[in-house]
């Protein structure tokens, strides 16, 4: 098992100091991961966006130090290019890239001005991570077709061809090939392309998918990747989700489940995620399930071959 990963979700709630972050680092190294990843959002003060910089921000200069201090750990940014950006959707000079005005969480892919932004985002990232793995977003985005724009595009696909795919791969497939031209590998969650299949398409072959299940093992959709060519990573959740603490006996099976998948496809690797964290709840007392998702992961990891890299 190549990638041995948590990720952890600074866009809720979380404005980690350095020492916050050392710590975090000291836990992802001692339980056995070799990577961490920053769910980041707006959370991060890209140059590129001054006017979305909120107090308490992770800065380039704090992933510098990191990156000095803990160079076997590999810190990977978790951008998000389309849903989930509402972060920079409430802010005064954001609110223009919004895809409905009043609801949802998504920016309009069809505003070349976003496409701009995403790309400015992008050189930012790349100027901060030192990291193999890019990770562009992309889960979620519901609202796909829903301003008259998208919708014109989306039906001029025609009734028996997927307009939204067309719409969802026509924004990422450039957006990763970015990635890939600065030699990085660019990563997407897999949840909009198990509903657009199409949508694949358009993306690079060296895409890594992060297939999320946070209540079913990911073998089947997995699968589904892997058969197209794509390289995965299966990502479980502790799931903190309306939970005082998390809800442990389904966060345990569902990282089980993954590992399992994630074996029996020689898969990339696994990406324990963590959400919310019960909204304004302490990250440290999600410590002792992070050490223990490491350890198995690190018992999967003597077991597992190195996966193969799929055919050009």
């Amino acid at each position: 098992m190549q990638l041995r990963m948590w990720m952890l979700d600074v866009a809720r709630e979380q404005s980690p100091t350095l020492e916050d972050l050392r710590r975090y680092l000291d836990l992802t190294r001692e339980s056995g991961y070799n990577a961490i990843g920053l769910y980041l959002e707006h959370r991060f003060a890209y140059p590129s966006t001054p006017w979305s910089h909120g107090k308490g921000c992770i800065t380039p200069e704090m992933i510098d130090t990191l990156q000095n201090e803990y160079s076997d750990i590999q810190i990977v940014p978790f951008i998000n290019l389309l849903g989930h950006f509402e972060g920079m959707l409430y802010t005064e000079h954001g609110k223009r890239f919004r895809e409905e005005m009043f609801k949802g969480l998504q920016a309009c892919p069809c505003k070349p001005e976003f496409v701009r932004l995403c790309e400015g985002l992008i050189e930012d990232t790349l100027a901060a991570f030192k990291s193999e793995i890019i990770h562009i977003g992309g889960d979620e985005t519901s609202q796909l077709g829903a301003c008259p724009e998208c919708r014109a595009k989306v039906d001029s696909a025609g009734p028996s061809i997927d307009g939204k795919a067309g719409l969802y791969g026509d924004h990422f497939g450039p957006l990763a090939r970015k990635v890939k031209e600065a030699r990085r590998k660019p990563a997407v969650w897999g949840d909009m392309f198990l509903e657009h299949p199409a949508a694949l398409d358009s993306m690079p072959k060296d895409t890594l998918i992060f297939d999320w299940q946070y209540f079913k093992s990911p073998l089947e959709t997995s699968k589904q990747f892997v058969d197209k060519g794509f390289e995965v990573v299966c990502s479980p959740a502790i799931l903190t989700y309306n939970a005082l603490w998390c809800h442990l006996e389904q966060s345990e099976q569902n990282v089980r489940d993954h590992i399992a998948a994630a074996h029996d496809l020689n898969a990339r690797g696994v990406c324990v995620t963590t959400w919310e964290c019960g909204l304004f709840g302490n990250y440290e007392t999600l410590f002792p399930v992070i050490r223990a998702c490491g350890g198995r992961l690190g018992e999967a990891a003597s077991q597992t071959p190195t996966p193969q890299p799929p055919p050009p």
